[in-house]
């Protein structure tokens, strides 16, 4: 699993540090140019490409297709999306790390840690309790090193987070989750969700009665009788 990760991190920065042999994207223009590189922005008019560290805009009258495919398709280019730039990606992290949801993660791999460890000392009960420390350790790392890689769980995240959310969007949960609003609903939200989930349980619980009763009726009506 470690050497699986550390390979990913490995190909991950060999991708960025090679721009000029590795590209996302292929551009061929009307003139019959073609262009291999990065998009990094995308909106109704134009198209920005990166290249050699620098964004070159591209009319999209001025292109024939963009990854083979025409660009007066009605399908090839869905105008509304936008292309997850790295300012883009740099602000849903900061979101998540404002709002908490990174935390939910780190708490994923202390449950999972937890669960394994006790698993392990039903079945070997007489390993040190050093060990299991040791043990802990290493398999926190494990999870959050894997949580971290370039298709873990915070990349997931972010690019579901992507898929709803315009850059705009992005900003303006931002502002909103470090005005003094926004803060109150972070903390409360945990709280929140809690009393909500008990008081709906409590409400079911009220209804049954009132169902089964239903329930009942409707069925001796249909020649069914429950009653004992």
């Amino acid at each position: 699993m470690k050497k699986k990760v550390l390979l990913g991190l490995f190909l991950s920065l060999l991708i960025l540090h090679t721009p000029v042999l590795l590209y996302g994207d292929t551009v061929k223009l009307k003139s019959g140019k073609i262009i291999e590189a990065d998009i990094i922005e995308k909106n109704n008019d134009y198209i920005k490409v990166d290249i050699a560290g620098i964004g070159i805009k591209y009319y999209l009258e001025e292109i024939d297709t963009i990854n083979g495919v025409s660009v007066e398709s009605s399908d090839s280019l869905p105008y509304g999306e936008e292309f997850l730039s790295d300012a883009k990606r740099a602000d849903i992290k900061k979101l998540l790390e404002i709002t908490g949801a990174i935390k939910i993660g780190q708490q994923v791999s202390k449950f999972m840690t937890f669960q394994m460890i006790e698993t392990i000392k039903r079945v070997k009960p007489g390993i040190p309790q050093e060990i299991f420390e040791a043990l802990s350790d290493e398999i926190n790392k494990v999870i959050m090193e894997a949580m971290n890689d370039e298709n873990g769980y915070i990349e997931l995240i972010v690019k579901l987070q992507h898929k709803y959310y315009t850059h705009d969007d992005i900003k303006g949960l931002i502002d909103f989750h470090q005005s003094d609003l926004g803060k109150k609903s972070i903390k409360i939200m945990p709280i929140l969700m809690q009393e909500s989930l008990s008081v709906g349980q409590a409400w079911g619980q009220s209804l049954e009665p009132l169902i089964k009763e239903k329930v009942i009726e409707r069925l001796k009506k249909e020649g069914f009788d429950l009653s004992i």
